[in-house]
């Protein structure tokens, strides 16, 4: 059976003589979303006459084409199509994102989910294979969040790809989502960054925490300072680094003294080593909360040393070096007196 794309196509050199840009562009508002781009792309390379891939098409003109869609105002196109135009977490377009959040009162309340739910369905490892029991679960979540934080989940931004996960940004908060973690559980410490949340969610592991500045002037007996705290609670950072470093708020210090109370449930497990102390404004806290576990695990430690940079890997033995250093002395001083 012909198709809507293939009939324009084949006419194509002809509606292009006969037609203006804007009556040619409008023509392809039949056509499903990625047809319509490479149509659209065709119409391009027909006036411009120059050479039409329709294998790379889509890569090549899909942002320009996502632009044009705004500029005609197409927002019943836009929201008809938002599975097919946000199909992955690269894929959420700033320009796009705002244009919806411009419109938003043009919206009706199931079409406005929709869009959210194509914005989760795409922050998922697994996607587009997401079953809608686990896509409806992250996304009550991720809409808490948003409204905790006075705002949608148009307000996700991508930020970062860690070893584990993908990281956005949603006003104050930081949420990871990833396969799995280096360490799911981790020992309980007064270094935490407490999370709002830190587990599955069907297949994908997500982690919830709050957005905290990272600190730009830490020095390196900084950093050793955190790691001998933590040693004396019997855990070894495993990535004692300056990108892991943040600086707590007088809004985030009050978060995690309130989630101290319920941290056990976040999968942080009991430490009978634990420093109790009370936590203040402007304190160090670890912000991955990924490579801290009880000394004496050896089977996690080799496991996450083995993905571990060598220069990372060699810092913490020397840190690891200058405690023991540190302990045995401290053990003599003791004894002789």
């Amino acid at each position: 059976m012909e198709t809507e794309l293939k009939k324009l196509m084949d006419y194509l050199p002809v509606l292009c003589r006969n037609y203006s840009s804007l009556e040619l562009y409008q023509l392809g508002s039949i056509l499903d979303y990625r047809d319509r781009i490479i149509y659209d792309y065709r119409i391009q390379c027909e006036q411009n006459n120059t050479d039409f891939h329709e294998t790379t098409c889509v890569y090549y003109h899909e942002k320009d084409f996502l632009k044009k869609l705004m500029e005609h105002d197409e927002l019943s196109y836009i929201i008809h199509h938002i599975r097919e135009i946000i199909r992955g977490g690269y894929s959420l377009n700033k320009d796009l994102l705002q244009y919806i959040k411009n419109h938003k009162e043009q919206i009706s309340a199931e079409d406005f989910e929709k869009v959210e739910k194509a914005i989760v369905c795409s922050l998922s490892e697994y996607y587009p294979h997401v079953k809608e029991e686990h896509l409806n679960q992250f996304y009550r979540l991720l809409k808490k969040t948003a409204e905790e934080e006075n705002a949608t989940l148009l307000d996700i931004e991508k930020i970062d790809y860690g070893g584990y996960a993908k990281i956005y940004h949603l006003k104050d908060k930081i949420i990871k989502v990833g396969c799995a973690r280096a360490c799911e559980n981790i020992a309980d410490n007064n270094r935490l960054l407490l999370p709002d949340f830190k587990g599955h969610i069907g297949p994908d592991y997500v982690e919830i925490t709050d957005y905290i500045k990272r600190c730009e002037s830490v020095t390196i007996e900084d950093i050793y300072e955190i790691y001998k705290d933590l040693r004396e609670q019997g855990v070894i950072w495993l990535d004692p680094t300056e990108r892991n470093i943040g600086i707590l708020s007088e809004k985030s210090l009050f978060q995690q003294e309130e989630r101290r109370k319920n941290r056990f449930s976040n999968g942080i497990i009991p430490n009978p080593g634990f420093l109790d102390r009370e936590m203040k404004e402007g304190d160090f806290v670890i912000l991955d909360l990924d490579h801290m576990v009880f000394e004496d695990d050896t089977y996690a430690i080799q496991m996450i040393e083995y993905d571990l940079n060598e220069n990372i890997r060699l810092r913490r033995e020397r840190f690891e070096e200058k405690y023991m250093c540190e302990k045995e002395n401290f053990q003599k001083k003791k004894t002789n007196h």
